[in-house]
């Protein structure tokens, strides 16, 4: 059809007349009404929900595209949100709202957007054709420069698009809001403050990430979630306190915050993500409070000014290189509840002096203490079987090492270049001396039993040997009394 008026061309729905030009049917003004798809629907009939270019068109009249309005209507009309609901006028109430809520769990999926926020465009559309909303919370309208209202949203969400509107240096979140989507404010390199109200029970995602200038956050109590990348690039972030409603820190959460002193984490939280605070260089000590059961790959990888931390009994997992290049610690215990110190766990931990390795350990990583220059003496404990390949390679002034009679495999490179090493006792149960695995020690010493595998390795690389006599000799033979 052809608009003589205007000009315009459009196709009606099938087997529908639609009496008005959808081009310019009725006043190009701004909208007199909360919700313009309820203008829209006034002038064009309800029918236009199963022409999403029309709508388009419709929305385009009457909003510019480039606002947040339009962006997140034209959202639903590319997943056919208006048509789904067009069709539920003959449905139950209960099959209404399930196809609702499915429709908004699309929205939600599809562009990584808050449940609630999904759930509020839904309802937009909903309303205009008379349907109850699915999400009980009372709706907030944020007034465009423009004066169109927003779509209606679930109160408290704060979306990336409303926190590009809070300017300034210092950001004051609104009272009311509960939630911070993902992404709200990464990248603003204009914030040195944030401060969040009390009722905020959620930090997304990438929430605060390179925030390069921001010096003060306050988290209220109230916070019960704090996504994954939160605070990471944050480099002047100085200080920060954990939540005590917070279980779990996500992988990369304060990843890179260079001026990172302080960290306070409260006995709540139960894991530490992979990555959660590597790369902060500024960090010089950390408490891991009682109760925690795991701390990730790399979680405090390269904080090059940590000094001490305390791991307490109880903990189950570290990952793989939790404290690599962590080169002022000095001291540290392992407890025994991780049974296995995982691989460069400890790699390069330059002036580590102080190692307690307690019970309960059954293996040493690889590359578990490669490179800990100032490690003098080692005690495995006893039920330690394996020592992996490289585990205390280069550690250049290590002098002794007791090895328990648990210690079936010793690995590849275990203590190569460890140039300081002297008298090292192989256990008698060893049953693999890897190649190198004392390639460079030009002091060592290896005290094993003749025909061992230690005396095969010593034999073989020409390192120098001392055959042990047995603690109890044997027994003679008492000959038979006649």
């Amino acid at each position: 059809m052809k608009c003589d008026n205007c000009g315009g061309e459009w196709s009606p729905p099938p087997g529908k007349l639609m009496p008005n030009c959808p081009f310019c049917a009725g006043t190009r003004s701004v909208a007199n009404s909360d919700n313009v798809i309820g203008d829209i629907i006034q002038r064009c009939g309800d029918e236009i929900f199963l022409e999403s270019q029309q709508l388009a068109a419709q929305i385009g009249e009457i909003i510019p595209n480039d606002t947040r309005t339009a962006k997140l209507l034209y959202l639903a009309l590319s997943l056919n949100v208006p048509r789904k609901l067009y069709y539920l006028k003959d449905k139950s109430d209960d099959e209404r709202e399930y196809t609702m809520k499915i429709a908004a769990s699309e929205l939600s999926d599809e562009y990584a957007m808050m449940k609630e926020a999904a759930y509020g465009i839904v309802n937009y559309f909903a309303e205009a054709l008379g349907y109850t909303p699915i999400v009980a919370d009372r709706p907030v309208r944020a007034v465009l420069e423009d004066g169109l209202y927003a779509p209606n949203m679930p109160m408290g969400v704060l979306t990336q698009e409303a926190a590009d509107e809070l300017t300034g240096k210092t950001v004051n979140i609104p009272e009311g809001c509960t939630r911070i989507s993902d992404y709200a404010f990464k990248g603003r390199a204009d914030i040195t403050c944030i401060i969040i109200p009390e009722g905020v029970d959620r930090i997304g995602k990438w929430a605060f990430s390179d925030c390069v200038n921001l010096q003060n956050i306050e988290i209220p109590d109230s916070v019960k979630s704090i996504g994954s990348h939160a605070f990471c690039g944050c480099r002047n972030l100085r200080s920060a306190a954990i939540p005590g409603r917070v279980a779990f820190i996500g992988d990369w959460t304060f990843a890179d915050c260079s001026k990172l002193r302080n960290i306070v984490i409260p006995n709540s939280v139960k894991d530490i993500g992979d990555f959660a605070f590597a790369g902060c260089t500024s960090l010089e000590s950390i408490v891991i409070p009682n109760g925690m059961t795991s701390i990730g790959e790399y979680a405090f990888g390269y904080c090059k000014s940590l000094k001490s931390v305390a791991i307490p009994d109880g903990v189950t997992g570290i990952g793989n290189g939790a404290f690599v290049v962590c080169e002022s610690l000095e001291s540290i215990t392992v407890p025994g509840s991780v049974f296995f110190v995982n691989d460069n766990l400890f790699k390069y931990c330059v002036n580590l002096k102080n190692l307690t390795i307690m019970d309960g350990i059954t293996a040493i990583g690889g590359g578990a203490f490669s490179g800990c220059e100032g490690l003098e003496n080692v005690v495995l404990p006893d039920g330690v079987t394996n020592i992996e390949c490289y585990a205390f390679s280069d550690c250049r002034r290590l002098k002794g090492i007791t090895m328990p009679g648990s210690v079936k495999n010793i690995g590849w490179g275990a203590f190569m270049d460890c140039m300081g090493l002297g008298a090292v006792t192989i256990p008698d149960n060893v049953e693999e001396v890897g190649n190198n695995a004392f390639f460079r020690c030009n002091n060592v010493l290896l005290r094993c039993k003749s025909d061992s595998r230690g005396h095969a390795y010593a034999v073989k690389n020409g390192v120098k040997f001392e055959l042990t006599v047995p603690a109890d000799p044997p027994e003679p033979v008492n000959s038979k009394n006649n």
